[in-house]
This record gives C-alpha cells, structure tokens and sequence, in this order.
C-alpha cells in the first residue's frame, strides 16, 4: 500500500512537471485575427468608417478576398484590431507587423499603420507610426501589391495588448483620392504558447496511471 502511494505521488509529480515544461514552450506567433479577411468579412477587426469600406474578391495579394478602404474627404478611415497579445506580450518585447497593399493614393491620399500599447486600465503606454511616414502606392500600377514590413518594441505597459491601426486618410485638398486594398496583414511575437495536443495526452496518461493505481490498491 504505502509502495503504491509513493509511485502515485511520484507520477502526480512528474506530470506536473512535464505539464509545466510543456507550457514555457515559445513560438513565434501571428497575433492578428483575420488578417487575410479570408472569412469575407471583417471578423475581428473594428470599423470606424469615412468614406467605405468593403471586402473584395478582386486580385488579393493571396487567398481569395483583401480589404478596400476608400476616402476623398479631410477625415480618417479606420480599420482596427483591440486587445492584440493581451496577456501574452511582455514589457519592450520586439514585435513584428506586416501589411499588403496596392491602389491609388492622389492630392494628399496617404495609408497609415499605427501600433498602440494598451495598459491594464485602458490607457496608451506607447503610439507609433510604423515607418515613420505614411505608404504610398508606388510604380504607378494600382494593381500592383507592396508589402511594408516593419519591426518595433512594444511599450512599457502591455497588459490589455496592442491596437493595431490602418488609417486611410485624405487631406483638405478637394481632389484628394485614397482609395488603398489591404491583405496579408500580420503581428507576429515570440510568446509562450500551450502546446493543447501534448497537454493534454501528459494530463490523460497521468490519469490512467492514477486509475490503475487506485484499482491496483483496491
């Protein structure tokens, strides 16, 4: 009997520990939902919309659909995505965003992407503007796609994540056009990630071995 135990205590045991190591596991990992818009809708992403914005099955950079964001007023037309990383970024963890696009840009038309770190209580720890200046379709062929990747540090306070923020914008001029496409839009980072598969069997197999033990006593 007291042999039986100490084998129990020591399975219990190693399979906390093996589940332990099996958590501390790290992976780089696209952060962004629905970054491909490949659902055919906006799914996790947030609209604040002046102008339009719709989805398109028209030349994506991959896949089937991309996102149109289309302006010619003075005003800013937002795609969002809140609560990027939330409990997975750490404090000036370096960070890695990437977005697709093509389209016409005239008269003031310009593309943003801005990157906000979140604090617990909502407020903003850092704002930056990928790049430093805003995109601009280049070559002259709106049908043409241009990745801008960039890398970056994430503020000194993460705890409610990221915003990532595309702003399609227009200036005052009256023949301002932004009319841009986007696809393929990713955050990625090197978080810890539950590989759930191999939890999983270790906490099932720990299980069997505590039912055979008790069976074994009985």
């Amino acid at each position: 009997m007291l042999k039986n135990k100490n084998s129990v205590k020591q399975l219990i045991a190693t399979s906390s520990l093996m589940l332990a190591a099996s958590t501390s596991q790290a992976a780089i990992v696209d952060l962004v939902t629905n970054g491909g818009f490949e659902t055919g809708d906006f799914s996790g992403w947030t609209q604040a919309i002046a102008g339009s914005q719709s989805i398109s099955a028209v030349n994506p950079s991959s896949g089937t659909y991309s996102a149109n964001l289309a302006n010619n007023a003075p005003s800013a037309n937002l795609l969002q995505q809140f609560n990027i990383g939330a409990g997975l970024l750490t404090a000036g963890q370096a960070v890695d965003i990437s977005v697709d696009y093509r389209g016409i840009a005239a008269a003031g038309g310009v593309l943003f992407v801005e990157l906000f770190s979140i604090n617990g209580v909502g407020a903003v720890t850092k704002s930056e503007l990928l790049g430093g200046a805003p995109l601009f379709p280049v070559g002259g062929d709106p049908n043409a796609w241009q990745t801008a990747s960039f890398s970056t540090t994430v503020g000194p306070d993460v705890t409610n994540g990221l915003t990532l923020q595309l702003n399609v914008a227009c200036g005052a001029d009256a023949g301002c056009v932004s009319d841009y496409f986007l696809d393929n839009i990713s955050l990625t980072a090197d978080v810890a990630v539950v590989p759930v598969p191999a939890a999983a069997w270790l906490f099932g197999s720990a299980m069997l071995g505590l039912a055979g033990f008790k069976r074994k006593e009985k």
